[in-house]
């Protein structure tokens, strides 16, 4: 699952962005996401300071605590991913400083178009999801490491996630050097693989 915090004291903004994503994208990617959402900042701060998230939606100005102050706090903690900072105004140097440290990695200004918004959304969660599946190939490599295991079982299920991300045998080949013909074999397993757990069901 990818966790989503959306953090804006205007809740009726946030509600009809969810109900735009929720109605505008693929059910496989809706599935994947688990959405929350926090119209005061007070306590998203203390969400933030406690939980793990993979991507942060911001407002800037906010009571209490505005969205930088809140970043900087989730950012100290490691608490996020990826963050998307809205703002009502173009306060160009604030927004600039922001992205040069890092706290955030996109800018919608208010009010948002619904699908630009989506569009941002969508890339954040493909690098999510990117960095998701890194992570699990370097967990799997240190377990071969330790574990004696051979590492040609992590080397195929590198290359069946590449198959998986284009499923473009020739833009694989191009990019990587990695011989076509052991790519096809290991398509034709998993499309094997596939139709047999699809018999089975």
């Amino acid at each position: 699952m990818i966790d989503i915090l959306f953090i804006d004291d205007d809740e009726e903004i946030i509600d009809n962005l969810i109900d735009y994503i929720k109605t505008t994208s693929d059910i496989e990617i809706i599935s994947k996401l688990f959405i929350m959402k926090e119209t005061d900042s007070q306590k998203a701060l203390e969400i933030v300071k406690t939980k793990k998230i993979d991507i942060l939606i911001v407002d800037l100005k906010m009571p209490q605590i505005n969205g930088h102050q809140l970043l900087l706090a989730a950012h100290k903690n490691n608490s996020y991913q990826h963050a998307i900072l809205f703002s009502a105004y173009a306060n160009k140097e604030i927004i600039q400083d922001m992205l040069n440290s890092h706290l955030i990695d996109k800018v919608i200004l208010k009010p948002p178009k619904m699908s630009e918004f989506r569009d941002q959304l969508l890339d954040s969660i493909k690098y999510i999801e990117g960095n998701k599946e890194y992570n699990n190939v370097i967990d799997r490599i240190a377990n071969v490491i330790l574990n004696g295991k051979k590492i040609e079982s992590v080397i195929e299920d590198i290359y069946k996630s590449m198959i998986n991300h284009t499923n473009n045998i020739a833009k694989i080949t191009e990019k990587t050097g990695i011989n076509k013909d052991k790519l096809y074999i290991i398509k034709r397993k998993m499309e094997s693989s596939s139709s047999k757990g699809q018999k089975d069901d």
